[in-house]
């Protein structure tokens, strides 16, 4: 009995270091080297008496030289640590090398361009340099630099991505930092796209800005800069993913452009792209390679807010001679000046459509829109600074992204019939998920549900203003986007619409200094995040297997306990449950009666895992989402919208179903009947879908979900 005892244990442990190797990855294995806990600083008051410096570019690759260029007292030996950010133990970075330099001269003032209030100081020298070596692990790093006879005080972080290039190098993530957000931000030299001078009026703000210059967004005011930088909420989703060993590669915004040639092949390495934290200022070409990356079966997962608003374009050596290109970003936000395009010495710097840089989604002033939505499924609403719960009603928690989360076994007959997770996961901006089917993706569901009233936060004019108030409603989102090269290619698209969703996953980021210092890490949100992982077939690899349909996590080697030692994965059928929709009211052939007070108003059930389900007024040219799954409904007014905003939440109008000419035509001959310009009947086509909680959609059509009425007026 003790032999058969001794060679199953023997068994057990061979069999968890099969599952180790085959499971390991370059993440896993260099989150196992020591880490070191002295290089975080908090978010200081200022800068002064310390060294600053930037790297010359933001992104590099094994073997390139890493050029660094600081500013300090001359003659001072200064001390550059660079670190790696990761999990490591709990310390959360690892030395990788330190550099003894001195700064021989005094850097020059910074060149300022007087017409763009462009500040760049690609005039200063290199100061140090680091060969990148071939055994680096990509990821976000650090310079942190400090004078050696004053190791208390340090500078501002120098941060920097090391790619992956590698063709033949694949991973299941690719996590794109969020750097062109951070430069709009940075207020070194006095200006950013928002202000400038010391002043906080928008017409004082800079049109253009450099990457070379000192990060400073971490200063505390003014107010919500630190919510602009790495340390803002990327860092807390690097730290929850290293932790678990998940497959990773990093790369800088430049490098989703550079990496779109020959058919995405590289950016087709990965099974899923991020978006982490405040992603808001995107060029063209990094939106169209997320959208159509999509059709090669790449998943896409936003896990941001205020993702792809500012559209912007890079300088190019031609346009300025003394920077390279990808290192000077332009934004004008004709979005905020009325649609005038700048003119500088009497000649147009930009051309409509083809060089606009105001918001993706204005659609004034000649300016063809992109709404993010289209892709995202969300649009950025809410401006900052809120730190708000997000809710999660007992009957979206029994969509399979809850599961093994409170949300799935919360008691609907309790005073509250939904879960509330930590304040702050909402914020610091946040998004709504429209109603319209203008740019809406085809499968699109909801998977929380949380209402409010808001005063003076709602965004207005595209972008131009953030005074409406309002009922206005955050829902994250899913759907499976279905690809042009035929459907048994598929990727899922999630989005949290909000900036702050992985404060869920760690504790680990920045506060602004007179923000309550708040615990966000919750639960819900860390299981959410690895069911949504495995959904697209990404697994961690710290965990121990359990059975053949539950894997556990556990702590080892050497990780501290924390709330995610409870998580754990059930590995669910990827394939579709074959969802099922019928129309229940009206009938087949019915006749409908209306005038400009009646609603449309369809009824119908579902039947399976159900997510959502989606109408079509059009043939099936565009969608719409019902209220409800199981049970669902559509209130489609005649005239207008609610003046109180309830339609929000509720009910819809004919301009929201107005997605196609073909109902354009139609809704025009639906006002001349209920106006009393013509007595005859008209003839509408309703289609339902259903759609299963992993994104999948209703295959067939049958007289059940697919009916023919009449119109009628009635007075």
């Amino acid at each position: 009995m003790k032999l058969r005892c001794l060679t199953d244990y023997y068994i057990l442990w061979i069999c968890i270091l099969i599952v180790t190797f085959c499971e390991s990855n370059d993440i896993n294995q260099e989150n196992l080297l020591p880490g070191n806990s002295g290089w975080y600083t908090r978010v200081p008051e200022d800068y002064t008496n310390v060294p600053l410096g930037f790297t010359t570019n933001i992104s590099y690759d094994i073997n390139d030289d890493v050029q660094f260029k600081i500013d300090g007292s001359i003659d001072t030996p200064i001390v550059l640590e660079i670190y790696r950010l990761g999990f490591y133990q709990g310390h959360g970075a690892r030395l990788i090398t330190t550099i003894h330099t001195k700064i021989k001269k005094k850097q020059p003032l910074c060149a300022m361009n007087k017409v763009t209030r462009m500040v760049d100081c690609d005039n200063w020298y290199a100061t140090a340099s680091w060969n990148i070596p071939k055994d680096a692990v990509s990821g976000v790093y650090i310079g942190l630099p400090y004078y050696k006879n004053d190791t208390l005080l340090k500078g501002p972080y120098i941060p920097f991505v090391i790619k992956n290039s590698n063709p033949n190098s694949k991973a299941d993530i690719l996590f794109k930092t969020s750097d062109t957000t951070w430069v709009a931000y940075n207020l070194y030299g006095g200006y950013n796209l928002y202000r400038g001078n010391g002043s906080f009026n928008i017409s004082s703000r800079a049109y253009e800005v450099s990457y070379n210059r000192p990060f400073t967004n971490r200063l505390p005011k003014p107010k919500g800069k630190v919510q602009n930088f790495l340390f803002g909420s990327e860092y807390s989703m690097l730290y929850f993913l290293e932790k678990y060993g998940y497959n990773i590669h990093y790369a800088a915004c430049q490098d989703i452009e550079q990496w779109s040639a020959d058919k995405y092949q590289l950016l087709r390495r990965y099974k899923t792209l991020l978006s982490v934290g405040h992603d808001e200022y995107w060029t063209t070409d990094m939106k169209e390679a997320y959208v159509n990356i999509r059709d090669y079966g790449v998943n896409l997962v936003f896990f941001s807010g205020n993702e792809i608003y500012w559209r912007i374009r890079w300088a190019t050596k031609n346009q300025q001679e003394h920077n390279s290109d990808k290192r000077t970003l332009i934004c004008h936000k004709e979005t905020l000046d009325g649609g005038l395009v700048k003119n500088y010495n009497k000649k147009s710097l930009i051309e409509i459509n083809s060089d606009w840089t105001g918001t993706f989604m204005d659609a004034r002033y000649g300016h063809i829109p992109q709404p993010p939505n289209a892709v995202t499924g969300q649009l950025f609403m809410v401006n900052a600074h809120r730190q708000d719960a997000m809710k999660v009603h007992h009957n979206h928690g029994k969509l399979r992204l809850w599961r093994n989360t409170p949300a799935a076994s919360h008691n609907p007959t309790t005073k509250h019939s939904f879960y509330v997770t930590t304040k702050g996961i909402l914020g610091y901006e946040w998004d709504i998920l429209p109603e319209s089917c203008h740019n809406r993706p085809p499968g699109l569901f909801a998977l929380s549900h949380t209402p409010m009233y808001l005063r003076e936060y709602l965004l207005e004019n595209y972008g131009a203003s953030y005074k409406g108030s309002g009922f206005v409603s955050h829902k994250l989102s899913l759907y499976r986007h279905y690809s042009k090269y035929g459907n048994n290619i598929t990727a899922l698209i999630f989005g949290a619409g909000t900036v702050q969703w992985s404060w869920g996953l760690s504790n680990h980021h920045d506060f602004d200094r007179d923000d309550e210092k708040i615990y966000t890490e919750d639960v819900l949100i860390q299981q959410a995040t690895v069911n949504l992982f495995a959904d697209m077939n990404i697994l961690p690899t710290t965990l121990t297997v359990t059975d053949s349909n539950t894997i556990a996590f556990h702590e080892r080697n050497g990780s501290l306990p924390s709330p995610q030692s409870k998580l754990i994965l059930n590995k669910l059928p990827l394939q579709s449950t074959n969802p099922v929709s019928i129309i229940t009211s009206p009938k087949n052939y019915d006749t409908v009666y209306i005038n400009k007070f009646r609603q449309i108003i369809v009824k119908g059930t579902a039947y399976g895992r159900i997510g959502g389900v989606e109408l079509s007024l059009d043939d099936g040219l565009s969608w719409i989402s019902a209220n409800g799954a199981e049970n669902w409904h559509l209130n489609i007014h005649i005239h207008g919208r609610d003046v109180k905003g309830i339609h929000m939440m509720h009910h819809v109008s004919l301009a929201d179903v107005n997605c196609s000419n073909y109902m354009t035509s139609k809704i025009n001959e639906i006002h001349k009947m209920v106006n009393g310009n013509r007595n005859d009947s008209i003839k509408l086509h309703i289609i339902s879908r259903a759609i299963d909680d992993n994104g999948w959609l209703e295959s067939n059509r049958t007289s059940f979900n697919d009916i023919h009425i009449q119109l009628k007026r009635i007075e």
